[in-house]
């Protein structure tokens, strides 16, 4: 808040003393704390796991157990990153410098295709992509007061960050999803993990949002690449997610977007979409949550009906969804398919 006190920490504090006090976190909060079990389990069985989701029966039962917003829809499965990624074929150049590509929940299990653009971007940079199977950020498991498992969770999943990004010699942990690199710089200094400072520090200052990694290493990159921004195009709108606003800014995602799309990029000036996580999916906030999102974004997308709409969150981009039937797209989505465009051009050119 503007005097510096950390709302959301005090949130989780309290949250996690009241769960205490009342001998464990109800159903909801555990459910919503471990989305990663459950995302990866939906993820193992997309097709089923899909069907059951949008079944009128399964999801009215998911409703009254959970206290969910019919009107919400839930989030799909997809098969996960890690099975694309162990599947893929081609030379991999071990002698690249390593780039660790950390799989968070919702990139991994749910929207894949988020991460094979990261893959891409990086891989066209000339990084060698890790992709480890490693554990919980812990985001969800703050959120929700679950301190104590969020402690456990963390400790082991930095210290094998660590031991990946010692073994690699990798230049940096980089990450699609805000919320998650959010927790990693900002609450796992403060959960006393029980790892040395010092190491913890290494492994936070060279952790990065993806785009923000691109941005600000630009000049250092094995290969960088070249793009003819088209102005004539049509317009892109950008919505900043707010943990990554409170902690690094918007200003390496809208310079590393430009260099795309150049001067056809609108930052909007918005607050909060409104979705806020697991807030945005339950009855008794559900409306509050709408409501913020029509305070400034929601019209500002509908006023940009023939814009692109890029947003690095998840939560955001599924509130577009809902609000306006407007399907946003990642920031390093929107980059690898003007990648892709430009390459495509030079090579029509070279043709000629």
């Amino acid at each position: 808040c503007p005097s510096n006190v950390d709302v959301a920490k005090l949130k989780a504090e309290y949250l996690a003393q009241s769960h205490t006090s009342r001998g464990g976190p109800p159903l909801r909060s555990r459910i919503f704390g471990y989305v990663r079990a459950f995302n990866r389990l939906g993820s193992a069985m997309y097709p089923v796991a899909n069907a059951l989701a949008s079944w009128p029966i399964t999801r009215s039962l998911a409703n009254r157990m959970l206290g969910l917003d019919a009107r919400r829809s839930l989030p799909r499965f997809a098969p996960s990153l890690h099975r694309w990624f162990a599947s893929r074929e081609g030379p991999v150049n071990t002698n690249a410098p390593a780039v660790v590509l950390y799989p968070d929940c919702f990139t991994t299990y749910s929207e894949p295709h988020i991460g094979r653009a990261a893959v891409q971007v990086l891989e066209s940079l000339g990084y060698r992509v890790v992709l480890p199977r490693v554990g919980c950020c812990g985001r969800s498991m703050i959120s929700v007061g679950m301190l104590r498992e969020a402690k456990h969770a963390c400790s082991a999943t930095a210290k094998e960050l660590q031991r990946i990004l010692q073994q690699e010699q990798a230049v940096a942990v980089v990450g699609c999803e805000p919320s998650c690199i959010s927790a990693i710089v900002d609450d796992w200094p403060d959960l006393q993990l029980g790892i040395d400072q010092h190491d913890l520090g290494q492994l936070v200052s060279r952790t990065y949002a993806v785009e923000q990694f691109i941005e600000s290493h630009w000049d250092e990159h094995p290969r960088t690449p070249t793009f003819h921004a088209d102005s004539d195009s049509k317009p892109v709108i950008l919505h900043g997610h707010c943990h990554q606003k409170a902690l690094w800014g918007t200003a390496a995602t809208e310079t590393l977007l430009s260099r795309a799309c150049g001067d056809r990029l609108r930052v909007i000036d918005s607050g909060c979409c409104g979705m806020a996580g697991s807030f945005g999916y339950t009855r008794e906030h559900y409306e509050l949550s709408m409501n913020i999102g029509e305070l400034a974004l929601m019209p500002a997308v509908r006023e940009a009906a023939d814009a692109t709409v890029v947003a690095p969150g998840t939560s955001c981009r599924h509130q577009i969804k809902d609000a306006t039937g407007r399907t946003a797209m990642h920031p390093i989505e929107f980059f690898a398919a003007m990648q892709q465009e430009a390459s495509t051009t030079a090579f029509v050119g070279a043709g000629r």
